[in-house]
């Protein structure tokens, strides 16, 4: 029987005043992999060029109400909804043209600003695109290590069964 091996992600709350020490964020792609967390292929993960702004954002509805109260102050008139965005709403900023998640990867001997990573929040309609060109960089590997890849990157709710399915559809991989 294969197990999952678990990955966590700490959260960090961020009030808004305290965004500018965000914009020192390093990525994680320069530190040594621990146990937990597999190497990646080659130094440096390529940028996929997409225009991922709060307009295409604003496609999936939590991002689009997340924008409304990050930028407005604007809640959904749901009560549960409204208050599942003020509760999450630390964790997003909106950064130029874009709403971007702030997320902390657990890693040893590292200092607690180092470890912030900013993720994308990635728009419904370039999901597919971000999972084709991951698994084309990754040469088509496991689930696990797309997944580790994607989440240094973006972020989507349910994105673990989003890259399951597509791994699992994929004709190359099927061969």
């Amino acid at each position: 029987r294969h197990r999952r091996k678990r990955t966590d992600v700490i959260y960090l709350a961020v009030p808004v005043s305290a965004t500018p020490a965000a914009d020192s964020v390093n990525a994680l792609d320069d530190t040594e992999p621990t146990e937990d967390q597999p190497e990646t292929e080659g130094d440096e993960i390529p940028e996929i060029d997409m225009q991922i702004n709060i307009e295409t954002q604003s496609m999936d509805r939590f991002f689009a109400e997340m924008i409304q109260y990050r930028m407005h102050e604007k809640l959904p008139r749901d009560r549960k909804r409204a208050q599942a965005i003020m509760q999450q709403s630390d964790f997003y900023q909106i950064e130029g043209v874009e709403l971007v998640r702030l997320a902390k990867f657990h890693r040893k001997g590292q200092e607690e600003l180092a470890m912030l990573q900013k993720q994308r929040c990635a728009p419904p309609h370039l999901r597919l695109e971000i999972m084709k060109n991951m698994q084309d960089y990754l040469a088509h590997s496991s689930v696990e290590k797309m997944y580790y890849i994607c989440r240094k990157r973006y972020f989507w709710k349910e994105m673990y069964s989003d890259i399951v399915a597509y791994v699992r559809s994929c004709e190359t991989c099927l061969k």
